[in-house]
């Protein structure tokens, strides 16, 4: 199953061409439109293959140093910028040429079309200026996280019922190709012929644990665009979808949703976290993704849960939590003691 998943990624499919083609080596002829992709160069050629229409040509440039190395199985590929002594066999340029062997028509063909992140958008109108706006910025970042595994055609905004809101969302974004559709989610996963057995809604509020196997075999994560921080809308992620065959799910850590991020972006950080990086293991994933006032809150939660039981034994409570929160024991007791009494 990790094989199939890992080849859902745009950048195996470009690693396969290179090995095909017998290419280990590769650097740059064209200036790279950054995504803020920091530590891997090559998911960064990958999207401007796909968003720029480049193309991969086979040619020895020298006088280059490495800078970083991806392992895949027994191959292994090497980016070379700078100066220095050593040579790439290939290099990828905006401006297509006779001599191209891979352009983005080819690395297109061979990408799955899943899984899907759904952002939906029903109840857009319910939010107040302040949420909407936050809600946009939160969707910069969806879009940063999906680049980071995949790239934006699997990335899909349902329920966008007006231009206005498009617009809004083509200006924030620059330039993508983001699905974005007026059809709701459940007639979009129906028309990409998903079934929707094979969708899970993210949901705070459902009855049952998202589970390793589900984040690894789901073709669809729906999320609701909501941010309810100004006004609480408890249980209205619930009603986004009406099929009962799309699974309702929610993220925990450690039997409890408390501390786990709940803004739109982090939400698709943990699921591809988990399905990329972690090998399903969603508390893993989560803590990978904890801000700062994640850790915060789940502290408290931790203190008063655990206060009694220790007699409020403060190291006693801290060692329990050490292990899997990254906070030191400064910071762990002054969140601590002001829940003592």
């Amino acid at each position: 199953m990790l094989k199939n998943i890992l080849h859902e990624r745009p950048l195996f499919s470009l690693l396969d061409s290179l090995h095909f083609h017998c290419v280990s080596s590769l650097t740059r002829r064209a200036n790279i439109k950054r995504s803020r992709l920091i530590g891997n160069p090559l998911q960064e050629i990958v999207l401007n293959m796909l968003l720029y229409d480049g193309c991969i040509v086979k040619e020895v440039v020298g006088g280059l140093k490495t800078i970083y190395e991806y392992q895949y199985g027994s191959y292994s590929v090497k980016y070379l910028y700078g100066k220095g002594e050593s040579k790439a066999q290939a290099f990828f340029t905006r401006n297509k040429t006779k001599e191209c062997i891979i352009n983005s028509k080819d690395l297109q063909n061979n990408i799955a079309n899943t899984p899907l992140i759904i952002i939906d958008m029903k109840y857009w109108n319910l939010l107040l200026k302040e949420e909407q706006n936050k809600l946009i910025n939160q969707l910069i970042f969806t879009l940063y996280n999906v680049r980071k595994y995949l790239w934006d055609l699997n990335l899909v905004i349902t329920n966008i019922d007006s231009e206005d809101l498009r617009r809004k969302i083509e200006e924030t974004f620059g330039l993508n190709k983001v699905i974005k559709t007026y059809f709701d989610t459940e007639q979009y996963i129906e028309k990409s012929s998903i079934e929707y057995i094979d969708a899970i809604l993210l949901d705070p509020n459902a009855n049952r644990v998202l589970e390793p196997v589900e984040v690894l075999k789901a073709k669809a994560f729906i999320v609701g665009g909501i941010v309810d921080r100004i006004i609480p809308r408890k249980g209205i992620t619930s009603s986004l979808v009406k099929n009962p065959n799309i699974k309702k799910r929610k993220i925990v850590l450690r039997n409890s949703i408390v501390g786990v991020p709940f803004s739109v972006n982090k939400i698709v950080e943990i699921i591809l976290r988990s399905r990329y990086e972690t090998s399903g293991n969603i508390g893993l994933a989560v803590r990978k993704s904890f801000s700062k006032r994640d850790i915060r809150w789940r502290v408290r939660y931790e203190c008063l849960k655990l206060g009694r039981v220790y007699e409020w034994d403060l190291k006693k409570i801290y060692n329990r939590i050490r292990i899997w929160l990254p906070i030191n024991f400064e910071d762990f007791k002054k969140i601590c003691m002001r829940y003592r009494d």
